[in-house]
């Protein structure tokens, strides 16, 4: 579920699946007056806590939930106009006491390159930071991109002078910038980002020549890693270069500046995650013609990790001429380096379809729920070797969210260990309520009284080590 333009002012929420696209709700949002399709692409939705939330870049915050359409939860409080506004997000994170929060940022009023981020909690009670400012040259493109890394909020910008990768951490409220070297990364063409084996990549153009660059983000030091590959010295480069990882190596899908060929390069990293070869894969992978348009096409990604539990299925989403009205956003499915593309259908219209690639580390994830219930992470303790993990689960009131009060809900935990996809599954020894057997939590209802369920799990037997940044999410299913 995506967000997009559904009119000149307003936003809409849209599911694309299997070719189809199909509005969820009403329209929605005031004032939008933003021309540049960029700005409005790195805004989507989040499924949390039984509703979805969105973001109107000039407006503030929206919720759906299936039985109330789409209601404004918090209003920004000076959000900048047209060329001079845009915001990023909306991201599930931890804030400084631990608990999970919704946050997003906006230009504020005051200049191009001031932001604020805003928190909204799980009561819809939604605060801002105070201005942050001189962080990027909003108007030459400069707040693009975004990544959650390790509970950190991450994107391009860029400044009179350097390229600049701008990071927010939620805990602590506190802001930071790395300046790229000015003779290394070309300021106005963007960067991809992509998480692999806990490290933060990315790519963008070598300043110096028609090639592309590769990095690697070490705390507040940015490592260059290498060029390679053929990048046109004009034109700009938003969402016309895709970086994600099928687990072992990077992929980009580029047709950088005003090239018109599509190109598509495995790069493979040794034990120190620098760069050990790069092969060009095109005629491998790519079942499309590699003639493409130099000024408007996009592309996008997302990894469903639900349809098969335990896998991560990747899908490329390409949009042949994303600057005109009535162009189809056709989807592909990621086989591997060796294997062409399965093309998975076209839909929905690419002049005001945006998707940003690897929001949350190593693809955008698409979760299969109805939205008849939700699990919600809740809190953790560490106990010895253990984790209890407490979640809730809710639901809405359709006939067969009703029937799961009965007790056949099902939950499953699965958890990371490098910021990729949510694959593995967690070994359980006891759990609160319900009955656990084969690490499947049965029996479960809904009551509404929002009591957590605590669940143990064995997370050293797992592989899990102190210093893992670790995220876990249910799986929810019915018998």
């Amino acid at each position: 579920m995506r967000i997009r333009a559904s009119s000149p002012t307003t936003f809409g929420v849209f599911k694309y699946a299997n070719g189809v696209t199909e509005q969820i709700g009403s329209s929605f949002g005031t004032g939008s007056t933003i021309t540049e399709a960029e700005y409005t692409f790195d805004n989507h939705v989040v499924h949390w806590r039984n509703a979805l939330y969105a973001v109107a870049p000039e407006d503030g915050i929206w919720k759906w939930t299936p039985t109330v359409d789409w209601t404004k939860v918090y209003s920004f409080a000076s959000p900048g106009t047209g060329a001079n506004g845009g915001s990023l997000g909306i991201f599930p994170v931890l804030n400084s006491s631990g608990d999970q929060v919704l946050v997003c940022s906006y230009v504020h009023t005051a200049s191009t390159s001031t932001i604020r981020f805003v928190f909204l909690d799980k009561f819809d009670v939604g605060s801002e930071t105070s201005n942050i400012s001189a962080v990027q040259d909003h108007t030459n493109w400069g707040y693009k991109n975004p990544i959650k890394f390790q509970n950190k909020i991450y994107w391009y910008s860029t400044g009179s002078s350097n390229a600049r990768i701008s990071n927010f951490n939620p805990a602590t409220s506190g802001f930071g910038q790395v300046l790229l070297d000015t003779g290394l990364f070309e300021r106005f063409m963007g960067l991809s980002f992509c998480v692999l084996n806990k490290q933060l990549y990315f790519v963008g153009k070598n300043n110096a020549g028609t090639t592309y660059r590769l990095g690697r983000l070490e705390g507040s030091t940015a490592v260059n890693l290498g060029t390679f590959g053929s990048f046109s010295n004009s034109g700009t480069d938003f969402h016309k270069q895709l970086l994600f990882t099928d687990g072992t190596d990077l992929i980009l899908f580029s047709h950088g500046g005003a090239s018109t060929t599509v190109t598509v390069t495995r790069i493979q990293l040794d034990a120190g995650g620098d760069i050990s070869t790069t092969t060009d894969i095109t005629s491998d992978v790519l079942n499309f013609s590699t003639s493409v348009d130099a000024t408007a096409d996009k592309w996008w990604s997302h990894t469903d990790i639900e349809t098969t539990p335990g896998t991560a299925a990747y899908s490329i989403l390409y949009s042949p001429d994303s600057n005109s009205e009535g162009s189809l956003v056709s989807a592909y499915q990621w086989n591997d380096v060796s294997t062409k593309m399965t093309f998975l259908g076209a839909g929905a219209d690419g002049f005001s379809f945006g998707v940003p690639a690897d929001l949350f580390g190593g693809g955008h994830r698409a979760f299969s729920g109805s939205g008849e219930y939700n699990w919600t992470y809740e809190g953790s303790t560490i106990n010895g070797s253990s984790v209890d993990v407490d979640f809730t689960l809710d639901g809405s009131n359709t006939p067969s969210a009703v029937a799961a009060a009965s007790g056949d809900i099902n939950v499953q935990l699965r958890f990371n260990k490098n910021s990729e996809a949510i694959t593995s599954l967690a070994t359980l020894t006891t759990a609160n309520s319900g009955s656990l057997a084969g690490n499947i939590i049965s029996g479960l209802f809904i009551d509404g009284s929002g009591a957590p369920i605590t669940a143990t799990w064995d997370a050293v037997g797992d592989g899990i080590t102190p210093s893992d940044v670790v995220e876990i999410v249910g799986r929810v299913f019915r018998t």
